[in-house]
């Protein structure tokens, strides 16, 4: 079965239960289905393979595919089209006292401003 993305920020990390990629859609009859053709509308669909072994098979760490999919859950498949950011240092002086004084989870900063990589916030 297909799946919508949730339009929901995800709190608590989430247990690997699921085997899915992502994948062309289009609504048909109410029910949202696969498209072979790019519709600019995206479903989850399960092939029953873990985070573990798509990392494997495409040399991805699965903490990697795992940050890319909360990003894309998040701020939407367009956040993927994001060019190279120089970043203000405004920025930078926001995100690390998100970290440092607010006692906030550093890759969850990082998913919060959309940065590309969960490793760019500690560099």
């Amino acid at each position: 079965p297909l799946h919508l993305p949730p339009e929901r920020r995800v709190e608590e990390p989430e247990v690997d239960d699921g085997y899915v990629t992502l994948v062309n859609a289009r609504e048909e009859n109410g029910q949202i289905v696969e498209s072979e053709k790019r519709t600019g509308m995206w479903a989850w669909k399960h092939y029953h393979k873990s985070l573990s072994q798509l990392g494997r098979e495409y040399g991805v760490r699965p903490d990697n595919l795992y940050y890319l999919i909360r990003l894309i859950d998040l701020h939407g498949l367009e956040i993927l089209n994001k060019s190279y950011s120089s970043y203000s240092v405004e920025f930078k002086k926001t995100a690390i006292k998100r970290i440092l004084i607010n006692d906030e989870p550093a890759n969850q900063v990082s998913l919060d401003l959309g940065l590309p990589s969960s490793g760019m916030i500690y560099n």
